[in-house]
């Protein structure tokens, strides 16, 4: 009874610090985090377009307030969402972007005020931009125009700057203004007769000096204000406190997998255990059933042949009009195994194989296989490439490139000698042991021979892949060779591309 009592204890304490772990390790939701996220950068956009909105309501572009007011009113969503802080993250995480969020919309608040003073202030120079034409014009045609020709000139040139002085202001323009105002104050109270229109328009002027500095400074108050900076502070604490949900959900996790661990191995034995005795029969009847299959065939062949129905069809193999083939062999490799130690020396190979076959990604190429410190790759397979030959060129420079680094890091002297030839070639897997796709046909013999008869720190070339590259690379004619099993045939070494 009293095992009993315990093994029930045991039991609930596990399952509570189960349900722990459970709790804690499966915080994380990427949903709720992608839309923070999106939230964030939606923040940032809508500050900049609503910037950019007030600069077009002050020059003119936009006629209402309508986009700003929708505008705005998609911030106030998109705050009261980010106002819901993912509770995945740490209590101090949360303070923190809590603390980050808190200060934005203290000075989004600040230029919200601003956005209301623009509006007001902004509606009234509107207003007076708007009238001051249609009062200079009604002014203008009750004028004389012989005997008030002067009145008539200060008044058009008083509207042409007046509009200037609204695209670009300046304190000599504003001067300026000034005394036309009250030049023509001065020669209305002259002329004697009461001019309504005339008043209306100086009225007009005095209204848009008095308000459209104010316009301006509030507007450089808006756009200057750093809400950009404070939202990107606000995402930078929100992606560290990310940060570090990940890391404390991937330590729950850790020991809940060990909790798993050992509640399995637990269980496991347990059950072993009591049912041993049930099980043993069946356990000495399976094993001489696994004794009398190894008997018959050894362990791996017998695996093998789980998948050899799948590839006894025949081999697999395809014809290629075109493709290109490139040799390459390391020069001077061989003496190093003198003074470098076998591990130091596969760990140099390695470690320039690696870097070539970091280019053939780059490049879009196959790798086909590495003898010794010689190096194959082929463009233009298994997957058709129109710029085959391109491609092979550009890798083919910066293995050179790659190996003179390593001659810098190294202090060795050795070289890489590399040998290219386009035309058709046969691919394909064959056997049925160590499968190895591989190349065949005379481009391939072609290609090596290239390598073979080349120089070191040179890329020789065929005929057949200059003319395809000659315009957009730079040869050097090699002239003729003696090329086992072709005769004399002319070569080129590539030297570089072309300059656009």
């Amino acid at each position: 009874m009293k095992n009993f009592l315990l093994n029930v204890i045991a039991a609930i304490l596990g399952f509570i610090l189960f349900l722990f772990l459970l709790f804690h390790s499966t915080q994380l939701n990427f949903e709720i985090h992608s839309s923070y996220v999106s939230n964030l950068r939606h923040l940032n956009e809508l500050d900049a377009r609503i910037n950019e909105g007030i600069l077009q309501l002050r020059t003119g572009r936009f006629k209402n307030y309508d986009l700003i007011v929708y505008y705005l009113s998609l911030h106030d969503i998109t705050v009261n969402s980010l106002k819901q802080i993912p509770p995945c993250l740490r209590k101090k995480n949360i303070k923190t972007v809590a603390f980050f969020l808190d200060s934005y919309l203290n000075l989004f608040q600040e230029k919200s005020q601003n956005i209301e003073d623009f509006k007001t202030e902004n509606a009234i120079v509107r207003n007076s931009l708007a009238y001051l034409p249609i009062a200079i014009a009604n002014a203008v045609s009750e004028s004389d125009p012989v005997r008030e020709a002067q009145l008539i000139d200060r008044l058009n040139q008083l509207l042409r700057d007046i509009l200037i002085y609204n695209l670009s202001p300046s304190n000599e323009l504003l001067a300026e203004i000034r005394e036309q105002i009250q030049t023509i104050s001065q020669q209305r109270d002259r002329l004697g007769n009461e001019r309504n229109d005339l008043n209306i328009a100086l009225v007009h002027s005095g209204i848009i000096l008095q308000h459209l500095p104010e316009v301006n400074r509030l507007l450089n108050e808006i756009v200057s204000l750093p809400t950009a900076q404070r939202s990107e502070l606000l995402s930078l604490a929100y992606d560290r406190g990310y940060e570090d949900a990940i890391v404390t959900t991937n330590f729950y996790r850790l020991w809940l997998y060990l909790f798993l661990m050992v509640l399995g191995l637990g269980v496991a034995a347990y059950i072993i255990i009591r049912l041993s005795n049930l099980t043993l029969y069946l356990s000495q009847e399976q094993e001489k059933s696994e004794r009398l299959l190894l008997n018959v065939l050894p362990q791996a062949i017998a695996e093998r042949l789980k998948e050899f129905d799948k590839e006894v069809d025949g081999a697999i193999a395809e014809y290629f009009n075109e493709a290109t083939i490139l040799f390459a062999d390391i020069v001077g490799f061989t003496p190093l195994s003198a003074r470098m130690s076998p591990i130091e020396l596969v760990n140099l190979l390695n470690e320039m194989f690696s870097k070539f076959d970091q280019l053939t990604e780059n490049y879009g190429l196959e790798k086909i296989k590495t003898i010794g410190d010689a190096y194959m790759v082929a463009g233009g397979l298994p997957v058709h490439k129109p710029d085959h030959a391109a491609s092979v060129a550009l890798m083919a420079l910066e293995m050179q490139q790659a190996i003179q680094q390593f001659q810098v890091d190294m202090d060795e002297s050795f070289q890489i000698r590399i040998g290219i030839h386009t035309g058709p070639v046969i691919a394909g897997v064959i056997g049925i042991k160590k499968f190895i796709y591989d190349l065949w046909g005379d481009t391939v013999n072609l290609a090596s021979r290239m390598e073979s008869s080349g120089l070191p720190g040179k890329i020789q070339v065929t005929a057949e892949t200059y003319e395809i590259l000659k315009d957009e690379y730079i040869f050097e004619e090699r002239g003729q060779i003696l090329v086992k099993g072709k005769g004399e045939m002319t070569t080129y070494w590539l030297i570089g591309k072309q300059k656009v």
